[in-house]
């Protein structure tokens, strides 16, 4: 992964780690100052297990600095790789994991508090239902769409603000949804029914619906693996009855 900084280890070399950094889809260049400490490593029932340190910041223009994540919402960006072999190799296609994670403690814009401050908040669940993943094509797109005020039992004109969306993802499909984006579309008038496909005869609240809905869209939310949910600042909000009328997700 071109620009990453990097630590690996290897089972041929069982008493180190290499500090090193990518600078193409190609071996990692190893850093001119080895900047992290070996702790222990090894394998054990088959699994590849290692501990080591830095510093936070280690002044070395080869290494990323790790800052203080505690205010931010997805945390430090990190991949990672392994293989068989006992020194570094080509981990292949499916040897490898991209995520998200806080390396500081205090994580903010928690839901659990959201709601506690504001017991008013009502949630509602916008998911997708019985899709069958096709196993003749690489990647596929999915588009779900709902009505807002038939989910929340309102009218259209009742002043509705989103103050948090929280991604719902099954762990059975995790591994197969690469994305999903939320758009909302604009529309005196608009129904659910302007974004069918011809061929459904769905008329539940939420319906597979077309990719270019009537009307303008805005973009609401996108998630990939490894963002958390987004919370608003305090005393703000997404309208979204009277403005935003359908909701669409594309998975």
């Amino acid at each position: 992964m071109p620009g990453a900084d990097i630590v690996y280890f290897e089972t041929g070399k069982p008493d180190s780690v290499t500090d090193a950094w990518a600078l193409a889809y190609s071996n990692p260049a190893i850093d001119d100052c080895n900047d992290w400490t070996f702790v222990s490593g090894g394998v054990d029932n088959g699994k590849i297990f290692v501990e080591a340190t830095r510093p936070l910041d280690t002044g070395d223009p080869q290494d990323w600095e790790l800052v203080d994540d505690s205010n931010t919402r997805n945390g430090h960006q990190i991949i990672a790789a392994w293989g068989i072999s006992e020194t570094i190799s080509w981990h292949g296609q499916d040897n490898v994991k991209a995520d998200a994670a806080h390396l500081f403690q205090n994580k903010p814009n928690s839901l659990v508090a959201l709601q506690q401050s504001m017991p008013n908040v009502q949630s509602v669940d916008i998911v997708h239902s019985d899709f069958a993943i096709p196993d003749d094509v690489i990647t596929t797109y999915e588009y779900w769409c709902v009505n807002l005020a038939d989910l929340l039992g309102l009218d259209g004109n009742t002043p509705v603000h989103v103050v948090a969306v929280e991604p719902i993802i099954d762990p059975d499909t995790a591994p197969y949804v690469h994305h999903f984006t939320v758009d909302g579309f604009h529309g005196t008038g608009q129904t659910a029914d302007d974004f069918h496909l011809p061929s459904e005869s769905y008329r539940q609240v939420g319906t597979r619906c077309l990719q270019s809905g009537a009307g303008d869209g805005a973009k609401v939310y996108a998630w990939t693996p490894g963002n958390e949910a987004l919370v608003f600042p305090a005393d703000t909000g997404l309208r979204v009855l009277g403005d935003l009328a359908i909701f669409r997700t594309e998975k």
